[in-house]
């Protein structure tokens, strides 16, 4: 995530026992749009822990990387011992689901007596 922010700050002396001061902030600056989160969620079916074999790529392994529709994962489900088709992979696996605040600009007053 990257941040980029400014405040500003005058003051008055409007008397003498009486101040007064404006601020400014704005904060992400350069309006930067990264993802804090990204969607967990593999399936919505109960299935057994995957164990990588070695040298195995695990992202193809369990058909996570949703290249190809036909992939046959080998995830199994815990219900049946039965391998988990690629249709019940969300299709939001590894998708945005939220991105750093845009650019917002607060104004200030404060008087001290």
């Amino acid at each position: 995530m990257h941040d980029f922010s400014l405040k500003g700050a005058v003051g008055y002396q409007l008397s003498k026992d009486m101040n007064v001061e404006l601020t400014v902030d704005m904060l992400n600056m350069m309006n930067f749009a990264a993802v804090t989160a990204v969607d967990e969620n593999f399936t919505q079916e109960n299935v057994l822990p995957y164990v990588v074999a070695a040298g195995e790529n695990p992202q193809s392994a369990v058909c996570a990387n949703a290249e190809n529709p036909d992939c046959i994962t080998k995830v199994i489900k815990s219900d049946d011992n039965t391998l988990l088709p690629a249709s019940q992979i969300s299709p939001n696996f590894k998708q945005p689901t939220a991105y750093q605040l845009p650019r917002e600009v607060r104004f200030g007053i404060r008087f001290s007596f």
